[in-house]
């Protein structure tokens, strides 16, 4: 059944990026994923264009269509809230923001993973901020966001 949802033909595609959620089933979260796998090694989609385990991030800009990098979504909403922070005098790089978003308690930035369905991570401790340059250090298809 699941193969046949809207989920399953979109990751088929490349027209969404896998993501999992620690209340997928683990029967679910292994068929979407070889879905996406294969998805990627055709290079369909997203996967011809993806650029999250390594762009620049400036500005805005740097993430805007058409010109600015394709990144897991996710990301890209911490990555638009971090400009805004350093924009607002935010001077650390983007896993010290994700550390002291997080600390305020009002939103939750510095989410908790799964790599491989058996590590626990936090955000930050996956994402590098080296000069201008964002490196998402784990691989999107392992990922699995822990629900609070």
């Amino acid at each position: 059944m699941l193969r046949r949802t809207v989920n399953a033909a979109s990751l088929s595609a490349g027209e969404a990026y896998l993501t999992l959620y620690s209340s997928t089933p683990a029967r679910h979260r292994r068929t979407l994923r070889a879905i996406a796998t294969d998805a990627r090694e055709q290079r369909l989609g997203v996967w011809a264009a993806d650029q999250s385990a390594n762009f620049e991030l400036l500005d805005h800009d740097s993430l805007a269509p058409p010109t600015g990098a394709l990144i897991l979504p996710k990301l890209f909403r911490r990555c638009t809230d971090y400009i805004k922070a350093r924009e607002g005098g935010f001077a650390g790089t983007l896993p010290d923001w994700l550390v002291a978003a997080s600390a305020t308690g009002r939103r939750p930035e510095n989410d908790l993973l799964l790599i491989g369905g058996i590590t626990e991570v936090s955000l930050a401790s996956v994402v590098q901020h080296l000069n201008d340059r964002i490196r998402f250090t784990a691989d999107l298809l392992d990922v699995v966001f822990i629900e609070k």
